[in-house]
């Protein structure tokens, strides 16, 4: 029988990730529409993992007539990427959230942010892929389980889904 899912607003112990085990080099991109998803690495630890991504999109779509006056931000910098289900080959499911986030313009016209996203459970030791279950969010909230909890009007882009290989 799996161990219960921790509950990531009141089991903060699984979300402190000492004592790092190994780190997985990844590399792969996915797209979800416009944007890149490049999950760099995953790192290892007793109680739980963090996923590196570079997230990249374009700024504005090629089609977009933008001007001082009818200038507006793109969806990436509008919401944030939200991860609502991680499940591996094996089956297991992860509770998880974003832990932090650094990036921005580029000077060919394009975003790029780095995130962190914390998730528990432990990473099962014979998992070879992850499927990542995207949405582009605005506003978002969480339940005690940790998934997100969003309404049609939220939804700036997705869901989408993105298969990483850890072999």
């Amino acid at each position: 029988m799996a161990p219960p899912t921790p509950d990531i607003f009141f089991d903060y112990e699984h979300f402190t990730l000492m004592s790092l085990e190994r780190i997985v080099p990844v590399g792969e991109t996915e797209y979800i529409g416009e944007m890149k998803a490049t999950l760099l690495s995953i790192e290892c630890y007793a109680k739980g993992f963090v996923a590196v991504m570079l997230i990249e999109s374009p700024w504005q779509r090629p089609d977009s007539t933008v001007s001082r006056t009818n200038w507006e931000p793109p969806p990436l910098l509008r919401g944030g990427l939200t991860i609502g289900v991680l499940v591996d080959d094996r089956g297991n499911r992860y509770s998880g959230r974003q832990r932090a986030g650094s990036g921005g313009g580029q000077g060919d016209g394009a975003i790029a942010l780095r995130n962190v996203y914390c998730f528990a459970p432990a990473l099962a030791p014979d998992a070879r892929s992850l499927t990542f279950t995207f949405a582009l969010l605005n506003d978002v909230a969480y339940d005690r389980q940790g998934a997100p909890v969003w309404n049609s009007e939220q939804v700036l882009g997705g869901p989408s889904t993105a298969q990483y290989s850890l072999a």
